[in-house]
């Protein structure tokens, strides 16, 4: 099972950029707000805006971190969710495939 999801969406907030005091590697966290738009008679509306939280990590981050908000970019990486959905979720049982 692969969770890998991409998006695509705008800048919903100036990048953060941090660097992590024990390794040194750069961290870097923005919004990001995917809205659908629907067509209303002869006309397009906006429908209803999903907003996400995206961490990139390393060379990445500091190549993020220069993005300004509202910047149109395309996401793709590994979906967690959040600690409140993990705990209240039934435990998965994992197992490795035998070679």
């Amino acid at each position: 099972m692969n969770n890998l999801i991409t998006i695509s969406g705008r800048i919903g907030s100036d990048p953060e950029l941090k660097f992590l005091p024990s390794t040194g590697n750069a961290v870097c966290e923005f919004s990001l707000a995917h809205g659908r738009r629907k067509r209303d008679g002869d006309q397009w509306v906006d429908d209803t805006t999903h907003w996400f939280r995206i961490v990139s990590w390393k060379k990445l981050a500091e190549m993020t971190a220069n993005l300004p908000k509202g910047t149109a970019v395309r996401v793709t990486g590994t979906h967690v969710a959040p600690s409140a959905a993990i705990s209240t979720a039934p435990t998965p049982v994992l197992r490795r495939r035998k070679k």
